[in-house]
C-alpha cells in the first residue's frame, strides 16, 4: 500500500510524500540511512522513476512490471537474454501504445456477453 500511495504522491507532484514512503520500505528492508532517499541525491531520474524502481525491487518476480510500465506510459525494455528472443522477430522494445499490449478478452466471457468483441 505504501508504493501505490508513493505512486499517487509522486504523479500529485507531492514529492516528500512519496519518498518517505519509498523509504519506510528501504528501512524496513534493513538499507542504512545513507541508501535512502532525497530530493537532492535522485540524480537523473524522477520521483516517479524512483517508485518505479523501488516497486520493481519490491514485487519482483509477482508478475506486476508489465503493468506499472505500461499504465505509466512508459515503454518495456526487453534488451536482455532471454527465452523473448528465440525466433526470427523478436521484440526488444515494446511501446505503450502498441496493440500487443491490449490483453484478449476470455472466449468465456465472449460466449456470455454477445455485445462483446475480441480485442485486436
Amino acid at each position: 500500500m505504501y508504493l501505490n500511495r508513493a505512486e499517487a504522491n509522486a504523479k500529485l507532484g507531492n514529492d516528500a510524500d512519496a519518498l518517505a514512503d519509498v523509504n519506510m520500505i528501504r528501512t524496513r528492508a534493513g538499507i542504512p540511512d545513507a541508501g535512502l532517499y532525497t530530493t537532492d541525491n535522485l540524480g537523473d531520474m524522477s520521483v516517479l522513476d524512483v517508485v518505479l524502481q523501488e516497486r520493481r525491487l519490491e514485487l519482483a518476480f509477482e508478475g506486476h512490471r508489465k503493468f506499472d510500465v505500461y499504465r505509466n506510459k512508459q515503454d518495456m525494455n526487453r534488451r536482455y537474454p532471454g527465452t523473448h528472443l528465440v525466433g526470427t522477430n523478436p521484440y526488444l522494445e515494446i511501446s505503450w501504445q502498441d496493440d500487443r499490449v491490449v490483453e484478449y478478452i476470455p472466449q468465456n466471457q465472449l460466449l456470455i456477453q454477445n455485445n462483446l468483441t475480441q480485442n485486436p
